[in-house]
């Protein structure tokens, strides 16, 4: 819904038509208030009308009884506020424009007596059609006798200025009355209703139907009326708020729709979770209980792997592969190098032995025996590590390089002895060891591990096999492994020795060297994935001993690793079937 606004100075159709209504009027009664107004003062005042023959004065008497029978002898004061009445009563069912009233004061210009003249032809031609005969010729008797024609034909009405000023002044005061200012043009408005809700007040080809259907309506009513093309549509206010409240009414109709239908499929899925929840509690049990057997199946294949992987039985595993890299090493040793070899993997079983039961003079080896001798027996509370030896001239012998920097008669303890005689391979402690342990305990204590050339011969130092360093060498393992304070002591001093000649592949090494004239020997433990234990003896100490120890120790990983996949796909054709 809206309001059309229009301005008055659009109707020009509608002023003109008021205009000429006007002018008619003003013509008519004028010319008839003129001539009832002449009567009247001829009857009551001495006027100063010029005097008529006898013969006419008679006609004109007779004539003026019916004029004044038929106007009931209306006074001029009367025919005043008569004239002026119809015309405010014209012009306010008219509503006269600006326009109208400049028209009318043309008009009056045109009856002032000195300015205005009237054709006596037109006013003949007017008079007859609205008046009767007699009135006609009393009226022309009048028009005769009172006033006089120009040369050009024309009637000039004198005696009436006083009138006629009256009437005009009158006239121009109401005019200026009614006459609206600029600003305040009249403004028309129409309640419109759209069934569009949604129409463009702003669009032009709109704005133009409506103009248009405003026109054609206004047509229907007889008034020819036109709409301005700068007309505004303006929002009725009653309108608006219906408009709005019809909005909010169907958005809420709406969301309650989409709510109850919300609620309606929740409470069927509720109801569907319902029924089956019972089988959804089931499915999930047997989905937990599968897992779980899954679980402990792949738990069960890992165990059984893990044991294959790590078992002592390496008969199993002896395949062609393994068979034909044994003969290779074997013969490799034995055309490069005068030595024995033994290698143990400490968790597969696996092991190789090339010359295991040779016997060397052990030199330094033996020194990793008293050191296990001492700590393991100070793990069992037999001993203490703080437990001295006094430094004295019979242990004072050459490669002692910790002891020389002591006096003689310094006491010394147990770990201190035993870390000089691990790390630097020093003599003089060694001997003060052999004489605190005792010699016959030492050499027992070897062959209770399993050795069998402990201390054999004449001297603290004995012989030695492959097979007996490791025996020594896996015995030491499995007390580093128990990682008490005083293993993991010991362990460091292991790792700490001189001459790393089994270390391969930067692999962590726990051993002890042994050199005399060509005798030269390490024994140990590789830290490798799977550590193994390694006792390599030989009579190279003479030349570059080291690099060829070392080179018989990469041939020695090397089967290690050939041993560690052959044994692996092995185990996964056992466990896994693949």
């Amino acid at each position: 819904m809206a309001e059309v606004k229009k301005n008055n100075r659009t109707n020009s159709n509608k002023s003109s038509e008021v205009l000429n209504e006007t002018n008619k009027l003003s013509n008519e009664e004028l010319l008839d208030q003129i001539i009832t107004k002449k009567k009247t003062k001829t009857k009551n005042t001495n006027s100063s009308i010029k005097k008529i023959s006898n013969t006419q004065d008679k006609k004109n008497i007779s004539k003026q009884k019916k004029v004044e029978n038929n106007k009931n002898e209306i006074s001029s004061d009367d025919i005043y506020e008569q004239i002026k009445s119809k015309k405010t009563n014209k012009k306010k069912t008219k509503k006269s424009s600006t326009k109208v009233n400049e028209k009318n004061n043309e008009h009056k210009e045109s009856l002032s007596v000195d300015k205005e003249k009237v054709n006596v032809n037109n006013n003949i031609e007017e008079i007859d059609k609205t008046l009767t005969i007699e009135e006609a010729e009393a009226r022309e008797s009048v028009i005769t006798e009172d006033n006089s024609i120009d040369n050009n034909g024309e009637l000039v009405i004198e005696g009436k200025k006083e009138i006629v000023d009256e009437i005009t002044k009158s006239e121009e005061s109401e005019t200026e009355d009614k006459k609206p200012s600029k600003e305040d043009d009249l403004i028309i408005t129409r309640q419109i209703c759209f069934d569009d809700d949604f129409i463009n007040l702003k669009d032009k080809n709109t704005l133009k139907e409506l103009k248009d259907a405003i026109e054609n309506f206004d047509k229907l009513d007889g008034d020819n009326f036109k709409v301005d093309d700068d007309f505004e549509l303006l929002p009725s206010v009653k309108y608006s708020n219906y408009k709005l409240k019809k909005r909010l009414v169907i958005i809420g109709a709406v969301l309650l729709i989409v709510l109850f239908i919300l609620l309606v499929i929740l409470g069927m899925k509720f109801i569907d979770n319902n029924k089956g929840f019972s089988t959804i509690v089931d499915n999930t049990s047997k989905v937990d209980e599968e897992a779980e057997r899954v679980a402990r199946e792949a738990l069960l294949k890992r165990q059984m792997y893990d044991t294959c992987i790590n078992r002592d039985d390496d008969e199993v595993d002896m395949t062609e592969e393994m068979n034909n890299a044994i003969i290779t090493l074997d013969k490799y040793l034995e055309d490069n190098y005068s030595t024995s070899v033994v290698y143990k993997d400490l968790n597969r079983g696996f092991s190789y032995e090339y010359k295991p039961d040779k016997v060397y003079y052990a030199a330094s080896t033996i020194k990793s025996l008293e050191a296990l001798y001492i700590y393991s027996k100070a793990d069992a509370g037999e001993i203490s590590l703080d437990d001295t030896v006094t430094y004295s001239k019979k242990f004072d012998v050459s490669y002692s390089y910790g002891m020389k920097k002591k006096k003689y008669g310094t006491k010394v303890s147990l770990r201190e002895l035993v870390k000089y005689s691990v790390i630097y391979s020093d003599n003089s402690a060694h001997q003060m060891l052999v004489s605190y342990i005792g010699r016959s305990k030492l050499k027992e204590y070897g062959k209770s591990l399993g050795a069998k050339n402990t201390l054999n011969g004449g001297d603290n130092f004995g012989n030695l096999s492959a097979a007996d360093g490791a025996i020594y060498m896996k015995n030491i393992y499995d007390y580093l492994e128990t990682n008490t304070t005083n293993a993991q002591e010991l362990k460091q001093y292991f790792i700490e020795s001189e001459q790393k000649d089994l270390s391969v592949n930067n692999l962590i090494v726990a051993n002890k060297y042994g050199l005399y004239k060509a005798n030269y020997h390490n024994i140990g433990v590789v830290y490798d994935e799977s550590p193994y234990v390694v006792s390599i003896l030989t009579l190279e100490g003479n030349k570059n001993k080291e690099k060829k120890l070392n080179d018989i120790s990469q041939h020695i990983y090397d089967l290690h690793i050939l041993f560690k996949t052959n044994r692996e796909k092995v185990c996964q054709s056992e466990v896994y079937g693949q």
